[in-house]
C-alpha cells in the first residue's frame, strides 16, 4: 500500500480557540482524566516502542518553527523540529536554540529564520490553519484521508489505516486489522 502524506502545520491556540477548548486542554480535566489519560499514553508509547518526553517548555510556542518549516518543507527538518521537541527536550521557540536544530539538520539556518518573517510564509500558516479548521480539526494529531472525515488522535490510527484499505463510514466492511 502506497500512501502520499502531506503534513499541514496548524496554529494550535488558534484550532483551539475557534473550537472554544481551552489553549492547555488537560488543565481544564479532572485529575482523574489527567492520571488516565497520561498513563494512556504511556501505554501506547510503550506498546509501540517510542519515545516521547514531555516537554519542560510547555506549552511550546510552535509559530517560528512551523514557518521555518513552511519556508522550506522537509520530512529531515520536520522530524529534527519534533524530535528536538518531543525527545530531546529543547526550547524550539527559542530562535537560537531552533537556529541549531536547523542547522544540525543539515539547512541553513539564518536563511529559514529569515524566510519564517516573510509575510508570504506567515500567510501560509494562516492558510493551512484556516484549512484545517474548514475541515473540521479541532486538536492535533488529526488524519484524513482524501476527503473523507477527520480523525482525531494517535490512538485512532487503525482507523485511519482501515480507511486507506476501503472502509467507509457507511460502508457495511469489518475492519482488515
Amino acid at each position: 500500500l502506497r500512501v502520499e502524506v502531506e503534513w499541514v502545520p496548524v496554529l494550535l491556540g488558534a484550532v483551539f480557540k475557534a473550537a472554544g477548548i481551552p489553549n492547555v486542554p488537560m488543565l481544564a480535566l479532572s485529575p482523574a482524566k489527567v492520571a488516565y489519560a497520561q498513563q494512556d499514553m504511556q501505554d501506547w508509547l510503550q506498546f509501540h516502542n517510542l519515545k516521547l518526553t514531555h516537554s519542560s517548555h510547555f506549552p511550546i510556542r510552535t509559530v517560528l518553527a512551523l514557518r521555518a518549516y513552511l519556508a522550506q518543507p522537509s520530512d529531515a527538518l520536520r522530524m529534527a523540529i519534533f524530535k528536538a521537541a518531543w525527545q530531546d527536550d529543547k526550547n524550539i521557540a527559542d530562535k537560537e536554540v531552533l537556529g541549531k536544530v536547523i542547522s544540525d539538520a543539515g539547512f541553513d539556518a539564518h536563511t529559514l529564520l529569515s524566510r519564517a518573517q516573510d509575510a508570504d510564509v506567515k500567510d501560509k500558516l494562516k492558510q493551512t490553519t484556516s484549512r484545517a479548521l474548514e475541515s473540521g480539526v479541532f486538536g492535533v494529531p488529526s488524519f484524513q484521508v482524501n476527503d473523507g472525515p477527520v480523525i482525531f488522535g494517535q490512538d485512532r490510527l487503525s482507523v485511519v489505516l482501515d480507511m486507506l484499505c476501503g472502509w467507509t463510514e457507511d460502508a457495511s466492511i469489518k475492519s482488515k486489522l
